[in-house]
């Protein structure tokens, strides 16, 4: 292949048509990514310009991908600084590759310093140029840099996206500060931004060291762990979710309501077997079911059709004192309706202590209608 491409490089420049910045971007990018030789690149470079061929931004940005890719990090800022002071095309792009060059070797100190070089000649930094370096400090340990920088972003109006967020939640538990991360995942879980899951894997971890720090007092806040099992189930990741629980056992912040949220969780999985021992679980412990676990409950037994078994689970919750509320009324009622009982729907929609709503309504027409009851529907209507 390489001998083809050259070949007809050399064909071009003899009989025509002369090779232009295209053709000439295309053989140092062979170089560059594909055959990986930058001493041929180098060359194929300086023939360009003493054919006085004026390289693109492309140009420019292939050949310094190049000198990374081979580890001649110093020689590409070189360049880059030759670029700026005969005043050629330069933004925050090139400037960002080789940040991020220097941070992935812990250089950080001095991925700072070109960092304050490029605002000196005035090119100003973007979202990604912040973003590389609040990353390499944190995964170096400063931390105190990383929040610097980001109230720096904030100073110049760029707003801290979740990768941000994500590489300061990284930083916090890489220096023992869990209970920082915890607070900060749980306050930004109220906020509009949506975690990625580089978060929930740095949440878990901090809720896993926290349960090794024995000789520190720590108090862990209940509604900081169901923030994170509400966020994960809500993600569909009730598996991982539930890693959290041993954790919640330990320091006793088991909580009926983080229960719900994982039995719920695994229920909208189909993963009904899972929901059910997790009931068992609960009252195995001694975590008292409220009328939410109940709902929960009658839910899944009406989406297995096993509605005899749900009409018992009612009949318990009343026995045990537990007043069944609208949403487990009309759960039950939609249950039976989607198997076909629409008369049992009807005596237990008679039954209901509280005002049906429209959910209510909507079910047993829909139920009506299943039955050819469109006579009963329309009077429902």
């Amino acid at each position: 292949m390489k001998e083809h491409l050259l070949n007809l490089f050399e064909e071009m420049k003899s009989f025509g048509p002369l090779p232009n910045v295209r053709t000439y971007t295309i053989l140092i990018n062979f170089y560059c990514k594909i055959y990986q030789g930058i001493e041929e690149a180098k060359k194929i470079f300086e023939e360009m310009q003493k054919r006085q061929i004026s390289p693109s931004t492309v140009t420019y940005s292939t050949y310094i991908d190049g000198l990374f890719r081979v580890g001649e990090a110093d020689f590409a800022l070189d360049f880059i600084r030759d670029l700026r002071d005969n005043n050629k095309p330069l933004n925050y792009y090139r400037y960002n590759a080789i940040i991020f060059r220097f941070c992935a070797t812990g250089e950080v100190n001095k991925a700072l310093r070109i960092f304050d070089e490029m605002k000196s000649f005035g090119i100003i930094p973007d979202i990604h140029s912040y973003n590389i370096l609040i990353d390499g400090f944190c995964k170096s340990q400063n931390v105190e840099k990383a929040i610097k920088l980001i109230e720096e972003m904030k100073a110049n109006n760029i707003k801290p996206t979740v990768v941000t967020y994500n590489s300061l939640l990284i930083g916090f538990c890489k220096i023992g500060a869990m209970e920082i991360a915890i607070k900060m995942f749980y306050e930004l879980e109220n906020s509009r931004y949506k975690y990625d899951q580089t978060a929930y894997r740095s949440m878990t971890e901090a809720l896993q060291l926290i349960d090794k720090m024995v000789n520190q007092c720590i108090t862990s806040n209940r509604y900081r762990y169901n923030a994170v099992i509400n966020r994960l189930c809500k993600d569909e990741k009730p598996e991982k979710a539930l890693e959290v629980i041993p954790i919640m056992l330990k320091r006793n912040a088991l909580h009926v309501a983080s229960c719900n949220t994982l039995i719920d969780g695994f229920a909208k999985q189909t993963n009904l077997k899972k929901a059910y021992m997790l009931h068992e679980k609960m009252q195995k412990l001694g975590i008292s079911h409220d009328i939410i676990t109940w709902t929960i409950l009658v839910n899944i037994l009406c989406m297995t059709g096993q509605v005899g078994k749900a009409n018992e689970l009612l009949r318990d919750m009343l026995m045990m004192g537990l007043n069944p509320d609208t949403i487990s009324y009309t759960s039950m009622i939609a249950g039976f309706c989607k198997n076909g009982y629409v008369n049992e729907a009807f005596g237990l929609f008679k039954k209901m202590p509280h005002m049906p709503s429209v959910v209510t309504y909507n079910c047993l027409i829909d139920g009506c209608c299943k039955v050819h009851r469109v006579d009963k529907a329309l009077m429902l209507y």
